[in-house]
């Protein structure tokens, strides 16, 4: 019962980076997989994304490289395994899971206009 619960406030606390900043580095950037640290680092301002979810929200939107050069006291497991967590959290496929396909998966709360996101899943 206490991972349940516990499950559920990390959800809520990772879904600006899930949710939220696919949608804006779209907005700002254009559409694509994967963006650069920068173009997260701006996008993740803008959303005011606290300092202590950057790291995941470099391995939400970068390569495992770009997440290296922005968390450099970080490695290339923690970068898999911070994808991994989220992946469980949203119930997503961890090797399919890149901006484009967040887009597509989840509205953002703008345009739900008081719906849930909508999540597409696999059948699995």
């Amino acid at each position: 019962m206490i991972r349940f619960i516990s499950n559920i406030f990390r959800r809520r606390k990772m879904r600006p980076i899930v949710i939220d900043l696919p949608h804006k580095l779209k907005k700002q950037f254009g559409s694509g997989n994967f963006y650069t640290a920068g173009q997260v680092t701006s996008s993740a301002t803008h959303l005011n994304i606290p300092p202590g979810l950057m790291p995941a929200a470099y391995a939400v939107a970068c390569t495992p490289e770009e997440f290296t050069k922005a968390e450099p006291d970080l490695s290339l497991s923690d970068y898999q395994a911070v994808r991994a967590e989220i992946a469980r959290l949203f119930k997503l496929d961890e090797w399919q899971m890149n901006c484009q396909t967040l887009v597509a998966a989840f509205r953002t709360r703008e345009n739900a206009r008081g719906n849930p996101p909508s999540v597409r899943h696999d059948g699995g």
